[in-house]
């Protein structure tokens, strides 16, 4: 009941979702971005928002947190309207803008703006919002994230054949499964240095909540996966 009554006075994500400056400029960076190998539209962050949510309510956030995250979530790629290059760092500037006047307390806007500046970073999982945040942004790497010269690209190109990723939390294990379907090269999709990335966040989430972690591929355990630099 508490985290209820807290939400009727904080600004909300719901208020937040509606503000159509947001939604034109990530509009703009889908439409926008040169040669784009994944994209950083609406259609990503709103993905991120989601998986935001369900990690932090599947280990028990209060409402004020889940709302903290969303926040976060959708306003952590702003910055890419400028380009990739330090894109975090503008992200926070443009948050700023938008929550100065908004009904949070400095230490709650101070925690979204950790999180997006350090949304990139997987050793920078300082709270358990900026940890979900980080492995939210890596997860996001089904056929619906890759950009036009993104099916170009060896390795990456192979992210349009994973349909989707599944996670949960079984027994005392973070669970991913990569769900792909039969063109899927799992060895071009190992020699890409995001796919990497994506291991390397699974694993560090996994640590800073205190699991164990499984990654599958068809809900088959992924047999190489110790062989990424984690």
């Amino acid at each position: 009941m508490c985290a209820k009554i807290i939400l009727m006075d904080m600004f909300t994500y719901d208020e937040l979702k509606n503000d159509l400056n947001i939604v034109a400029t990530y509009e703009l960076i889908d439409r926008f971005d040169y040669k784009p190998l994944s994209l950083h539209g609406l259609t990503h962050v709103l993905n991120v928002v989601n998986i935001v949510e369900k990690v932090l309510t599947l280990f028990g956030a209060t409402d004020e947190v889940v709302n903290l995250g969303k926040i976060a979530a959708y306003l952590h790629d702003l910055g890419m309207k400028d380009g990739k290059k330090n894109h975090a760092k503008r992200s926070v500037k443009e948050a700023k803008k938008i929550l100065k006047h908004k009904n949070l307390t400095r230490s709650q806007k101070n925690i979204i703006y950790y999180a997006i500046k350090n949304h990139s970073n997987c050793d920078k999982q300082k709270n358990l919002i900026c940890a979900t945040l980080i492995f939210a942004d890596k997860l996001d790497a089904d056929k619906t994230r890759l950009g036009n010269m993104g099916y170009e690209v060896v390795g990456l190109r192979q992210c349009q054949h994973i349909e989707k990723i599944e996670y949960d939390i079984i027994g005392n294990a973070l669970v991913v499964n990569f769900c792909v379907n039969s063109n899927f090269d799992q060895t071009e999709f190992e020699s890409y240095y995001h796919a990497i990335k994506i291991f390397k966040a699974v694993k560090v989430f996994a640590d800073f909540v205190g699991l164990d972690f499984q990654i599958l591929l068809n809900n088959e355990i992924w047999k190489n996966k110790n062989n990424f630099k984690c």
